[in-house]
């Protein structure tokens, strides 16, 4: 009994903790989602954080250029996160925060209704690319 009662009562305490990390969906066009960006052109010339691509590690068969939204402390150390992109051995251009947040959002909602959050229609994690409540402050 004294058993049963301890893993409840850390069941409890522990409940608030977890809960933070239940269910937390942020998509391709949402205002807190770093990631890949496909098909960027269509949404107007990004502004980039640095003119040319970077790139970490040489490959033989490299893949093709990737633009990526990523938070600041991730393209300041870019050799120690690029895996979290699966981009390391590729040419990365890192778009500008502000040109995500205020031309690439609205001009993707337009293009995709129903693909971001507070829209009624919106479902799932959009391929599963933004799915993080947050990014870590390296």
């Amino acid at each position: 009994m004294k058993h049963i009662l301890t893993i409840v009562l850390v069941g409890l305490i522990a409940m608030p903790l977890l809960a933070d990390d239940l269910d937390v969906a942020i998509v391709i066009g949402d205002p807190g989602y770093y990631g890949r960006l496909d098909d960027i052109h269509y949404y107007g010339k990004p502004k980039l954080i640095y003119a040319q691509p970077v790139i970490v590690e040489h490959v033989a068969s490299p893949g093709g250029v990737m633009y990526l939204h990523v938070p600041p402390g991730h393209y300041k150390a870019w050799k120690k996160n690029c895996r979290r992109y699966n981009a390391c051995g590729r040419q990365v251009y890192f778009v500008d925060h502000n040109w995500y947040e205020h031309t690439f959002v609205p001009a993707y909602h337009k293009k995709h209704p129903g693909k971001h959050k507070g829209d009624p229609k919106h479902k799932g994690n959009d391929n599963g690319q933004g799915k993080s409540k947050g990014h870590d402050k390296d």
